[in-house]
């Protein structure tokens, strides 16, 4: 079975269960994950490969290889507790995000990249049920980013310019799918009825 069927096929399986819009940020969460995952893993196998790692302190060796295992580590437990909770604990039925948390999104998602420092703020301002979860992530992905960066400082005399550009595009992904769990976390926190009898927050 081919890695590119058996990602089809596994995002088709996601379809079938994560249906509401919520839930299809959730999906975007967890393939976000899979990628990087991917990423990971072709840097892991790549680092083994390479020539003269013996020029290079032994802290540093092993350091750099720590860091992509913890990043693996972590999108493993967020993509795993956001599928968990899209799929078991999340209301849609009859449910929305209220109205004045999405047009917060929508005026920070039209800024690329810098979207995620705009919106660090919402979990606070909006708050709700554990709506600090978000900082507890934001800390352990630029942890992770700034560590990483350490470590390829001093190994990068050995990477070659495809892992180097490879180590930059794990990066991105491990601060998208922060942003994203971010935004998926807060807006379910921020839940109110469709019919407009009934307004409440999301309990989970």
């Amino acid at each position: 079975m081919s890695a590119a069927y058996a990602n089809a096929t596994f995002n088709n399986y996601l379809d079938t269960i994560l249906k509401s819009r919520l839930q299809r940020k959730a999906k975007t969460i967890v393939m976000s994950s899979l990628q990087f995952l991917a990423v990971d893993i072709a840097l892991r196998y790549a680092y083994l490969n390479v020539p003269n790692k013996d020029t290079i302190e032994p802290v540093y060796d092993v350091g750099f290889q720590v860091t992509l295992y913890i990043g693996a580590a972590y999108v493993v437990l967020l993509a795993g507790f956001i599928f968990m909770h899209a799929t078991c604990v999340l209301k849609t039925t009859n449910m929305q995000t209220k109205s004045n948390v999405e047009k917060a999104y929508e005026n920070t998602n039209i800024f690329p990249v810098i979207d995620a420092l705009l919106e660090l703020p919402f979990p606070f301002l909006f708050k709700g049920i554990l709506w600090y979860l978000p900082y507890f992530f934001w800390i352990i992905c630029l942890g992770l980013i700034t560590v990483g960066a350490l470590f390829f400082h001093f190994t990068s005399v050995i990477l070659s310019a495809e892992m180097i550009s490879t180590l930059t595009a794990a990066a991105l992904l491990l601060y998208q799918i922060t942003s994203d769990f971010s935004e998926y976390w807060v807006q379910s926190r921020n839940m109110e009825s469709t019919d407009d009898e009934v307004t409440a927050k999301n309990e989970a």
